[in-house]
């Protein structure tokens, strides 16, 4: 079942594509299927990765890769009712939706697929189909919460992506206020591993937990840049995941980037090093705790934010926050945070608590530089927090003139980000905004980010 769009968009022709309405019709000529003998290893499609700190890349992956997630999801006593109903909110060129496609369909459940993902139709959706299921990301609950409706007939709703924490105690105190007795569930995965690595479920969830390990996969947790396991429960390290979900590794010219993700390692296993910070409980639950890869360089001394994010979240009021590497011309890069709170009735106040707590317990070299009180974090496509966005609002203050800036990420087909700037400057605004575009390519050159398409808006102060 496929929900209707809105507003169709004008159809555009691209190479080497075939449309749906010609792929159904030339479905119409095949009068007989050959049944072809299956072979777990051969590959069945190829996606990209989310390219969340990085470039894209194309990942190859097995029949046994994705049959490995209905599999480890029947392991788990996760059950779905033939028959039932799913709304699917991912697409199918993301593993995360075509994997929870795979699982929907190897137990007949019908799925209701949007044409876009698009979460401010999510509660329309939701009335009007009243499904079981769903996949879908943390920006579809915070939607889903605007209006009411009867959740009572919610059996397993799963969110996948970063930000789930902002909303988890509001989107279940909404299902159990309109009905519902089944709670939102939490999940985890990378394309790398079949998307589908770590989840809460039905008889087992804690609030606050990506959940436990999905079916047979196996893991570590290693401190980063050895092979030490770490076995003691509530300790932070990189996540190494083994098992049928690995996949087969990055297409093309990819070796590289290959052999420095999927590593072998002493017990003479490969592992896919999630590039993650994790920690798991004494029950099995996993906690996610922020990206490696989000280090900051401090006069050639490279640091995690991470010691400086559990400070800064140590502080009753605040909900979230994301500490990136801003650009320094007399340091290469310090720490600045990026900080949701839950009441902004006072923000100085607690602004000046959150600092206090930082120097408490984060050393001098590692502290925050800037600090900003926002009212959320922009996120990707994938709805997985927007470092990029942080680092251009961050490099757009740094613009002679600026009084301020706040971004929104957008994703449309016009442009990625907007970029809202108060400014103190006789020019006009068109030169106002080509200056500021060299300021921000100049600094993404020298920190390295990709900037992507930016709309502006100048506001004279």
């Amino acid at each position: 079942m496929v929900a209707a769009k809105k507003k169709p968009q004008e159809s555009v022709t691209i190479p080497n594509e075939i449309k749906w309405a010609d792929f159904i019709k030339n479905g119409n000529t095949i009068k007989e299927v050959k049944e072809n003998p299956y072979t777990p290893n051969d590959t069945c499609s190829f996606v990209h990765s989310s390219g969340t700190s990085s470039v894209p890349k194309a990942i190859e992956i097995s029949n046994e890769n994705d049959n490995s997630i209905p599999h480890n999801h029947a392991v788990n006593n996760i059950e779905y009712t033939a028959g039932k109903l799913c709304i699917q909110t991912i697409p199918q060129f993301v593993e995360y939706g075509k994997t929870s496609n795979h699982i929907i369909f190897c137990n007949n459940v019908c799925a209701i697929m949007i044409p876009e993902m698009e979460p401010k139709n999510f509660y329309d959706l939701v009335e009007k189909y009243r499904a079981e299921y769903a996949f879908t990301t943390p920006s579809h609950a915070r939607e889903l919460i605007k209006r009411k409706t009867d959740m009572s007939n919610v059996e397993y709703y799963l969110f996948g992506g970063d930000g789930f924490d902002d909303v988890e105690e509001n989107i279940n105190a909404y299902i159990k206020e309109n009905g519902g007795s089944v709670p939102a569930f939490q999940g985890y995965g990378a394309s790398e591993f079949s998307a589908f690595d770590i989840i809460n479920r039905p008889n087992e969830h804690k609030i606050g937990s990506i959940g436990k390990i999905c079916g047979n996969t196996e893991y570590v947790i290693i401190e980063p840049e050895t092979f030490n396991v770490i076995t003691q429960p509530n300790i932070i390290g990189e996540l190494c995941l083994c098992g049928v979900g690995m996949t087969k590794g990055y297409a093309g010219n990819s070796k590289d980037e290959t052999e420095k993700v999927f590593v072998k390692h002493p017990d003479g296993k490969t592992y896919v090093h999630m590039g993650d910070y994790i920690s798991v409980d004494e029950d099995g639950f996993f906690y996610y705790h922020g990206r490696i890869k989000n280090v900051i360089t401090r006069k050639s001394f490279t640091f995690s934010p991470n010691e400086i994010v559990e400070a800064i979240m140590k502080h009753e009021n605040v909900k979230s926050c994301m500490v990136i590497p801003r650009y320094s011309k007399e340091e290469g890069e310090t720490p600045s945070a990026h900080i949701v709170l839950n009441d902004y009735s006072d923000c100085e106040k607690t602004l000046d608590e959150i600092k206090a707590l930082v120097n408490e317990n984060v050393q001098e070299f590692h502290r925050p530089t800037h600090y900003k009180i926002r009212t959320a974090i922009p996120l990707t496509k994938n709805n997985k927090n927007n470092i990029t966005a942080l680092k251009i609002e961050d490099t757009a203050t740094m613009f002679d003139g600026v009084v301020s800036a706040d971004i929104e990420a957008h994703n449309t087909s016009e442009y990625e980000f907007l970029l809202k700037v108060k400014i103190k400057s006789d020019k006009r605004d068109d030169e106002v905004i080509e200056a500021l575009e060299k300021h921000i390519n100049r600094i993404a050159n020298i920190i390295k980010f990709n900037v992507g398409k930016i709309k502006y808006e100048i506001e004279r102060v």
